[in-house]
């Protein structure tokens, strides 16, 4: 499998290196501060659980993440206090384009979820990046009058404004508490916090 690097080099990279890559960044990207050691043996459980073949040695995690640095520009530094690998920044992003239809199926699958119950502005976020990853990807797959029969059950739908939502959404994103005061029916000044 080929891909271009950040640099525009012709990478070649077997599918279980892509895979290992892409998971080795969300676990970055999540702030789980993963180590050689510790990211082989979530891969070798993987492999159990998934059956996906990813095991491999802590040295070959040693050489992924030199990969990562040199050839993607990734911002990764050590650790010691969480004894593992963190992003200095998170704007940084890895280019890899998706490696099968499951995971480009279940990223359509979740914009049309969205689309269904949730609010504005995140919404519109999810479906563009779905829109980005199908601009790299071409999914022979892909049906939209098949993806549209997928009916999401979710009940009462509930008008939420887009402002009050994004604030929420903010607040939840930073770990903020945020205070709301409820009013039902003409009773006033009932709050939750």
């Amino acid at each position: 499998m080929y891909y271009l690097s950040k640099y525009g080099k012709n990478m070649n990279t077997s599918k279980a290196q892509l895979h290992r890559l892409i998971r080795l960044v969300g676990e970055l990207k999540q702030n789980r501060y993963p180590n050689c050691t510790s990211f082989a043996k979530k891969l070798r459980e993987a492999d159990i659980d998934e059956n996906l073949n990813l095991s491999c040695s802590a040295k070959t995690i040693q050489r992924d993440i030199k990969l990562l640095k040199e050839e993607h520009n990734a911002p990764i530094e050590y650790d010691s206090e969480h004894k593992g690998y963190y992003l200095k920044h998170h704007g940084w992003n890895f280019s890899a384009p998706l490696l099968n239809e499951d995971f480009l199926l279940s990223s359509i699958l979740g914009a049309k979820v969205a689309e269904d119950i949730i609010p504005e502005p995140l919404k519109s976020q999810i479906r563009e990046a779905v829109d980005a990853e199908l601009s790299v990807n071409n999914p022979d797959f892909l049906d939209t009058a098949l993806i549209e029969t997928f009916i999401i059950a979710s009940g009462v739908k509930v008008v939420i404004d887009p402002k009050v939502f994004k604030t929420l959404f903010m607040g939840w994103q930073l770990r903020n508490s945020v205070k709301i005061k409820y009013f039902s029916f003409g009773k006033r000044d009932q709050q939750i916090d």
